[in-house]
């Protein structure tokens, strides 16, 4: 319990316990650790992401942030080890660090990947065009 408290900002880690003096707990490790490794390489499509963001959405729109609130316009895994996740937003600076932690808190209790570090990138939308500048008429 001290060691799980210890290491929280790793919530996601399986602990395994075992002795290397006994030899205790390592029939556990090897499997554990091809848990870990098969989930490294979970792929999850670019459909099932945003099916998920919208619903994470609904439950719980991004705040408002000087009164405006960033939209988050699609997710896709970029990367498969470790898994990496592109969020493409209006602009990234809207978006708190508590929404962030939101996001993937709320992946891992859909998909675990257990013992697996995910890494985000938010990023703004390119515009496709241009915007041209209007002339003012005199």
């Amino acid at each position: 319990e001290q060691l799980r408290h210890a290491l929280r900002f790793v919530s996601w880690a399986p602990l395994v316990e075992l002795s290397a003096r006994t030899g205790r707990g390592t029939g556990k490790l090897l499997p554990q650790a091809a848990a870990v490794h098969g989930a490294l390489h979970d792929r999850l499509t670019t459909g099932q992401l945003n099916r998920l963001l919208a619903s994470f959405s609904e439950s719980m729109p991004p705040p408002l942030v000087r009164g405006r609130r960033a939209k988050i316009f699609y997710i896709t895994q970029a990367e498969v080890a470790p898994p990496t996740f592109s969020v493409v937003v209006s602009d990234p600076q809207r978006l708190p660090e508590h929404y962030r932690r939101y996001l993937e808190n709320s992946l891992r209790r859909l998909f675990p990947f257990p013992g697996v570090p995910l890494r985000w990138i938010f990023r703004p939308r390119q515009n496709r065009r241009p915007r041209q500048r209007r002339r003012r008429k005199r």
